[in-house]
């Protein structure tokens, strides 16, 4: 097990501030080995989270639940954001998502998401995301 590293708050929700800092927790995201708390450490302690069509979670311990069992069928994962919106304490989000595993049948597949970060005290106090499927044969 990897030791957990405490992701630095964001100091400025600008759009580029916003993307440097959603560069290094990226990193996490795609690393080999996955320390899912450090994957986590972007949130707050009670942020909530409305992840797709997933009951609404209330803290980060639910999210790093949530994130396990997800992150467990995936053989690769490959994610890239774009911050496309900052506004005083929020950051719109777009993600292009490639993965394959065990929830795929080992098929790479892509995947679409926008995400809204609502911040408080420089981290996700309110984490919202929706995605959808691309089709297998989308480049």
């Amino acid at each position: 097990m990897t030791t957990s590293l405490k992701h630095p708050p964001l100091a400025r929700v600008t759009v580029e501030e916003g993307q440097k800092w959603l560069n290094a927790l990226v990193e996490l995201w795609n690393a080999e080995k996955r320390d899912i708390a450090a994957m986590a450490s972007f949130a707050t302690s009670d942020c909530e989270t409305h992840y797709g069509d997933l009951p609404i979670l209330r803290s980060r311990a639910e999210m790093e639940s949530m994130l396990e069992k997800r992150f467990s069928g995936f053989t690769y994962y490959r994610l890239k954001k774009t911050v496309r919106m900052a506004s005083e304490n929020m950051l719109a989000v777009d993600l292009d998502i490639r993965w394959s595993g065990t929830a795929s049948n080992g098929e790479m597949r892509r995947s679409r998401a926008l995400e809204f970060l609502t911040f408080r005290d420089g981290y996700a106090c309110k984490w919202e995301l929706v995605s959808c499927l691309a089709p297998p044969d989308l480049p």
